[in-house]
């Protein structure tokens, strides 16, 4: 089955249970997201794509924030909603990108490609003050419909760039089921982990960003009735 098929199923199977529960270790920091908070998320940033940067299948989204954050949850509802579209999503700055993302602190793009900046907030909150020339990703999206558009992607269309991954690729990806601890680490593993795998199995994932001893990680493990 198809990663958007499953998407699909999942949102109206099991809506209500937990799909992504996101540690910070250095906050303390602790959010649950259902998979229906995060089809919302999503569904509202895929109407902001359409809307500001007309994003279609096969254009490059550049995603710097999966270097700096890739286990937050608000780095995996970006790369979902880009895929959402059929968007190619790298995590290195790319001329031939259509959009850039970065964290609270990035500028605006010096070639003119258009810039969303991520506040990282716990909740989703929005910045105070983003640099000029750059678009608040969290306020924005907010004021965005959660209505629901089923993805029409083609199988053959590339989902990630560094290493390619096309979507075909990415729907046949052997992935263990449950309830999985994952610890935040390189982007593509930490998308594919944290993302990916609970979509397709129908599983769920407690992703854990932060220094993390082996007793922090027992004792979430516990705590979350989760598999490491």
């Amino acid at each position: 089955m198809t990663y958007h098929r499953s998407f699909e199923n999942r949102l109206r199977d099991d809506p209500g249970a937990p799909l992504l529960t996101w540690y910070d270790l250095d906050s303390g920091a602790r959010v649950e997201l259902s998979a229906t908070t995060f089809g919302n998320w999503v569904d509202k940033t895929g109407h902001l794509l359409v809307e500001e940067v007309d994003l279609e299948t096969g254009d490059l989204v550049a995603l710097p924030l999966l270097t700096e954050r890739p286990g937050h949850w608000m780095t995996l509802v970006l790369v979902a909603a880009c895929w959402h579209l059929g968007a190619t999503v790298t995590h290195h700055h790319d001329d031939r990108a259509r959009l850039l993302i970065g964290g609270p602190g990035v500028e605006a793009d010096p070639s003119g490609t258009p810039t969303w900046a991520v506040s990282l907030h716990p909740l989703g909150v929005g910045l105070p003050d983003p640099a000029p020339g750059v678009l608040d990703w969290a306020d924005e999206a907010r004021a965005q419909p959660d209505l629901h558009i089923p993805a029409d992607v083609p199988a053959d269309a590339e989902a990630w760039a560094d290493p390619p991954v096309g979507f075909a690729e990415l729907s046949a990806d052997p992935a263990a089921s449950g309830r999985r601890l994952v610890v935040a680490g390189e982007p593509w593993p930490t998308v594919r982990a944290g993302l990916v795998t609970p979509v397709l199995t129908g599983g769920s994932v407690v992703l854990v960003e932060g220094a993390a001893g082996a007793g922090d990680l027992a004792g979430i493990a516990a705590e979350e009735h989760a598999e490491a």
